[in-house]
């Protein structure tokens, strides 16, 4: 009996993080939420956005209170393309409100992984074994602020990487998918075709790994 070989083969993991955006299911919301999210793919598109004048006023508005992001202008110039994908789905959601009690509502749900690139971060320390850098990579993500300062001690060039590519996701995720769903939001409430959200959700999660099952290309 014949014998034919697999063509895939496992890679190790990668760490990176994913992030959930929950908002009620509303047809009128989906044309800007996709073309934000598909646009986004498009690294020149999203320094567009932030170089837009206009836009960047009311980006520095929604971020008053985020302190982890300053100064656009010098940022957008420093960021890197991120390595990321989403996933859309539905759910029942049921919340309790202190207000209103318990709120009932469809709910759209976006999941969206973000991987720090693991060959630009090897090219800061190229004598550390690849393994190693991953294991510190997957470490410092997870790690809160004062556990990063330690581990600056050691590792200050992979820390100072993360620490900027933390922020930078968190710019295009406040700044360019939430910043064009709130815009929309206000449309459709200036068009009186309907009332503001009271919130939107975004929830993060540090503990991500992704295991990849590759086409072997020999």
């Amino acid at each position: 009996m014949e014998t034919k070989d697999i063509p895939y083969q496992f890679q190790s993991y990668e760490p990176g993080v994913f992030v959930e955006l929950y908002l009620p299911k509303k047809s009128k919301y989906q044309g800007k939420l996709y073309k934000a999210l598909t646009d986004g793919f498009t690294f020149e598109k999203v320094k567009a956005h932030f170089l837009d004048e206009e836009k960047r006023e009311r980006i520095y508005q929604l971020l008053d209170t985020y302190s982890e992001v300053k100064n656009i202008e010098e940022r957008i110039n420093r960021i890197e393309p991120f390595y990321w994908g989403y996933s859309m789905y539905e759910v029942d959601g049921v919340f309790f409100n202190l207000e209103k009690g318990i709120i009932e509502e469809r709910t759209q749900i976006i999941r969206i992984l973000f991987l720090p690139n693991i060959k630009m971060i090897h090219k800061l320390v190229p004598d550390m074994e690849y393994n190693d850098l991953r294991r510190a990579v997957g470490k410092i993500l997870k790690a809160d602020r004062d556990e990063r300062g330690r581990l600056k001690e050691y590792n200050q060039q992979i820390v100072e990487y993360i620490e900027k590519w933390k922020g930078d996701v968190g710019l295009f995720l406040f700044g360019y998918i939430i910043f064009e769903l709130c815009s929309r939001i206000k449309e459709i409430k200036d068009d009186a075709e309907g009332e503001l959200e009271e919130e939107i959700w975004l929830s993060s999660f540090w503990n991500l790994q992704i295991n990849r099952v590759k086409l072997r290309r020999d």
